[in-house]
């Protein structure tokens, strides 16, 4: 195992390496978990067509628990997507006359993902609207009888704020997944400079001496690949107890089988990286493909964004990334699913690193300058 030594020496040596490989992750997850934070206050737009007393009482009501945001309708999609909006309710014209006559009223609603965060606002929303049918049933149509009971209603309605323990919990989870977001990004830079090796080992005429000394092909491949998914395992342990004990992240019910997940994508990141040197003539070139490579694999993937944003066609595309797989697991996990439930994309995953290894060691292209 002496190519496998070798390697992990010359991988610590390199001051790069090391940045890669803990410093700029570290950077990122600390952004993650503390710049970006939680607002305690939800933004909420109301587009009121109506306008009536009963919708500002509505507004009103929502006050002690959301900042209320003034957009036009066709703004909405944008600020949900940019982060500035949490939630947006549209109250069509004749609403008000509608309830009171009795009839049958809903009120449009926007937001980007379906969340507990969202589905409080909607609660209140829901809460307000109902009570509102119940006292026009008992008005029978008297507007005059309906707005007496709104004022008993509205008299009688306590402000009080939750502390809801589980959407505390939803929100450090979410920033857990954005740091391993940034995580399986790093670990893709990683890979494709730890597989740079064989690369530097041709311009440094290394390689043709060790294949001519008794060490054969398949055996220098070996030893490389399992000395870049070793290092790839010290990266996710290193980074995991970070997470952990340093950051004090939410990594879900089971640790264990987020380790077994990541160290499956060790695999696969490390095929990956393997495969873009085999088609690299140089570490120039390397260096270039792996950019090229990486970083739009990321963004597609879902490492800096939700998938849910992009369209459909690009969410698709997606799927052919083993980055996605690993998030899309990740997720499971981190509300509760177990290993078992994610055996899909932990296969999809190896037939990833298969396809890759696959290209990586072809021996033709290795040979090659």
């Amino acid at each position: 195992m002496t190519i496998f030594m070798n390697n992990l020496k010359r991988l610590y040596r390199d001051k790069f390496t090391l940045i890669v490989m803990l410093v700029l992750p570290i950077i990122f997850i600390a952004f993650s978990m503390f710049a970006i934070g939680n607002s305690t206050t939800l933004n909420v737009a109301i587009i009121d067509n109506d306008n009536t007393k009963l919708t500002s009482v509505f507004k009103e009501s929502l006050l002690s628990s959301t900042e209320l945001v003034k957009l036009q309708e066709e703004d909405i999609a944008q600020k949900l997507i940019s982060g500035k909006l949490d939630y947006a309710i549209k109250i069509e014209e004749g609403f008000t006359q509608k309830l009171i006559q009795g009839l049958d009223v809903k009120v449009g609603t926007y937001s980007l993902k379906e969340t507990n965060t969202s589905a409080s606002i909607k609660f209140l929303a829901e809460s307000f609207i109902n009570s509102s049918k119940n006292i026009a049933v008992a008005a029978k149509g008297s507007e005059e009888e309906f707005y007496r009971g709104m004022d008993l209603y509205i008299s009688d309605i306590v402000s009080a704020n939750y502390l809801s323990i589980e959407d505390t919990e939803n929100d450090t989870k979410d920033n857990t997944y954005l740091s391993l977001g940034f995580m399986v990004m790093f670990m893709l830079f990683m890979s494709t400079n730890a597989a740079a090796l064989v690369l530097e080992d041709k311009q440094l005429k290394t390689y043709g001496r060790v294949l001519s000394s008794p060490v054969s092909m398949r055996s220098y491949f070996v030893q490389n690949l399992l000395s870049n998914i070793a290092i790839m395992f010290m990266q996710v342990c290193a980074i995991f107890f970070i997470l952990g004990f340093v950051f004090k992240a939410d990594l879900g019910p089971s640790r264990g089988s987020l380790m077994i997940l990541f160290g499956v994508f060790s695999l696969t990141a490390v095929a990956l990286g393997m495969a873009i040197s085999s088609f690299s003539k140089d570490l120039r070139q390397d260096n270039a493909m792996s950019y090229l490579i990486t970083i739009p694999m990321s963004m597609l993937g879902g490492c800096f964004w939700p998938l849910e944003i992009m369209p459909k066609a690009l969410q698709q595309l997606a799927n052919l990334t083993p980055v996605t797989w690993v998030l899309r697991a990740s997720e499971k996990l981190l509300y509760g699913s177990s290993l078992y439930d994610i055996g899909s994309e932990l296969a999809i995953l190896l037939l990833f690193a298969l396809v890759f290894l696959i290209v990586g060691s072809n021996k033709r292209v290795m040979m090659k300058g």
